[in-house]
């Protein structure tokens, strides 16, 4: 039975307090469509797709590094996926570019119930945001989507130089809110990212799951919805 008292509540970004209607991965179709009105085949998105989406991990370290800047990183994925289809083009890759920030600003949408959480927690714990992504991009969508003002701290893997499951990007979260791992739970909806990620520290995990996946770690908690999370981080502030 946990004794420390809960002091810290770190919030993942992306579809958990947020959603993108159709999924994440629909961003990556829709730009694809610019592509194909510029001459790509249609039938070729799965072969498109995998060299975006296989270009990501080496990119990143190089970002999270501090070697090359997030805008770069973006347009260097398109780039990839369109020579996957021997197609060399830097203007559509700019318009490509273009079109997947635009999308990736102006889709997501704000979870049910994600507004009434945060407003539950502010000023009762120290609340931060732990988001894996590009600084410009997550600053826009948050300032656009006014949630700035919900945190004591926000943490963007570009900006911190590190991202999830990596133990450096809680620990960093941790000392910013001055409480130890047991103190503090990480609410997430990617399994891997965000609950073993925090799990791996000694943090407790709420994993966000509206799919009712079922791979729920072990000593994690599980949340269909943000309703669930709030009754659960209710129930250990009572305590």
């Amino acid at each position: 039975m946990r004794t420390s008292p809960l002091k810290a509540v770190f919030l993942d970004l992306d579809d958990t307090l947020t959603e993108y209607p159709g999924g994440f991965g629909s961003i990556l179709r829709l730009v694809y469509q610019r592509a194909v009105t510029a001459g790509a085949p249609a039938e070729a998105y799965d072969v498109f797709s995998r060299a975006y989406w296989n270009s990501t991990c080496g990119l990143w370290a190089s970002m999270h590094a501090g070697a090359i800047h997030g805008d770069e990183v973006r347009l260097m994925r398109m780039r990839r996926g369109l020579a996957s289809l021997s197609i060399a083009d830097e203007a559509l890759a700019a318009r490509l570019h273009d079109e997947w920030d635009d999308l990736a600003l102006g889709l997501p949408v704000l979870r049910d119930g994600a507004l009434e959480l945060l407003a539950m927690l502010r000023g009762r714990v120290f609340v931060a945001l732990i988001t894996d992504g590009y600084a410009d991009l997550q600053r826009r969508k948050l300032a656009r989507l006014d949630l700035v003002r919900w945190f004591d701290h926000v943490q963007i893997s570009e900006e911190a130089g590190t991202c999830k499951p990596f133990a450096r990007t809680f620990q960093l979260a941790l000392e910013a809110a001055q409480v130890n791992p047991l103190e503090a739970v990480m609410v997430g909806d990617n399994v891997n990212s965000d609950v073993r990620g925090a799990l791996g520290v000694g943090m407790r995990a709420i994993y966000l799951d509206p799919t009712n996946s079922g791979d729920t770690p072990h000593g994690a908690e599980r949340a269909g919805n943000l309703l669930e999370v709030r009754r659960l981080i209710e129930l250990w502030l009572s305590v």
